[in-house]
């Protein structure tokens, strides 16, 4: 299992957040997903062998956001 933590840009509302997870818990291999609107992060754990920093901001991006960095 690995943890990611992604900054992203411009989540304004408990909805905005819920998408974001909802798009997030989408990605095949994602165990488990927790998006914190004050902090502006989303903190994701997945099996690393099908979810990558890539696909998880690709499906950020999906859900009309930007992730401004990946730790």
């Amino acid at each position: 299992m690995e943890k990611f933590t992604l900054k992203i840009a411009d989540m304004t509302c408990d909805g905005c957040a819920a998408k974001v997870r909802r798009s997030l818990e989408s990605v095949e291999g994602v165990c488990d997903v927790d998006v914190s609107l004050d902090k502006g992060e989303a903190y994701v754990t997945c099996d690393d062998t099908f979810a990558n920093p890539d696909a998880l901001a690709s499906a950020v991006d999906a859900a009309g956001f930007d992730v401004v960095q990946e730790y």
